[in-house]
């Protein structure tokens, strides 16, 4: 499967100032509910080189891959923190997913 990322400045504006947001200590997750699912990266330059960036965005989607059918359907939009290439992959992926799947849980309690 692929990912598709969030298209269009209103779409990826409306997911970053009316998503809902977890953070934790390597990543902040922002859902918004959509038909599909989306996810987009702002990997700033703070992590490090583009070859650090780039290798953040890959082990990133490798996670998102590996559980795309247990994620709420929506858009995310993922802001890692720290240079992840330090962490393990299980560590990555665990603590990853448990925040995505916190920020869409917070965003349907909200709805209700």
């Amino acid at each position: 499967m692929k990912l598709h990322p969030v298209k269009g400045r209103k779409s990826f504006n409306d997911l970053k100032n009316s998503g809902s947001r977890s953070k934790t200590g390597n990543f902040s997750v922002v859902f918004i509910a959509s038909e599909d699912l989306r996810v987009s990266f702002v990997v700033t330059k703070k992590i490090g080189m583009a070859v650090v960036r780039n290798r953040v965005k890959r082990r990133i989607k490798a996670a998102i891959l590996t559980e795309m059918d247990r994620l709420a359907i929506g858009s995310y939009l993922i802001i890692p923190y720290n240079d992840l290439t330090l962490l393990n992959f299980i560590e990555l992926k665990t603590e990853l997913i448990n925040t995505m799947r916190k920020s869409a849980k917070r965003y349907f309690d909200k709805k209700v």
